[in-house]
């Protein structure tokens, strides 16, 4: 059974024993799936963040842009490109431009890992925008964390880390963006040290 993460207030859980199942992004924050692998017997975690994320966990979710691009096949024709006309500066920098203009079609929203040892996998969630308006949500097919199959794990792994990084340290931390009031009090009391340094 599913506990939340209310549900084991006053425990706190260390990074090694941290297993992501499943982040995602929502409107003002982010819903979270785990394993806490010291105690299998509680099963499955959940835990919401609350309030709006820290630019950095935002910036790691976008870092996948591309590698959700190239995983549903978006970047066959200018890898093609990049490949095979590398001395031909036109269609060089046509596929450049036409590469970021398949990135930028992408929206991530989160990942979601499953299976086992040789079997693990990764899915990243989100949807695509179609020509003209509109898009439609998707899972990529699995990212296998133990192959090198597509050329590009290694890459993503490394981006996956910094993900389950992030949202350990918004679970477990208290991690988040700063809110305006703490801005201010950062002025104010800039302020107030130049006062008292005249």
């Amino acid at each position: 059974m599913e506990k939340s993460k209310e549900d084991q207030q006053g425990r706190n859980l260390n990074f090694d024993d941290f297993e992501l199942v499943k982040f995602k992004k929502i409107d003002k924050g982010g819903e979270v799936a785990y394993y806490n692998v010291a105690n299998t017997k509680l099963g499955k975690q959940t835990a919401e963040i609350k309030d709006k994320l820290h630019e950095d966990l935002i910036k790691a979710i976008e870092a996948l842009k591309p590698i959700m691009a190239r995983r549903v096949g978006l970047l066959d024709v200018t890898d093609h490109l990049i490949t095979n006309f590398s001395t031909n500066t036109e269609v060089m920098e046509y596929a450049v431009e036409e590469e970021k203009r398949q990135i930028d079609k992408c929206k991530i929203s989160g990942i979601v890992f499953s299976g086992e040892n040789q079997l693990k996998r990764c899915q990243i969630t989100g949807s695509i925008k179609c020509p003209g308006y509109g898009s439609y949500g998707m899972a990529s097919p699995g990212i296998n964390l133990v192959s090198e199959e597509l050329g590009f794990e290694e890459e993503a792994i490394e981006m996956f880390d910094s993900i389950i990084e992030e949202v350990y340290n918004h679970v477990f931390n208290g991690k988040r963006a700063p809110k305006p009031e703490d801005n201010q009090t950062s002025i104010l009391d800039d302020n107030q040290s130049g006062s008292d340094a005249g």
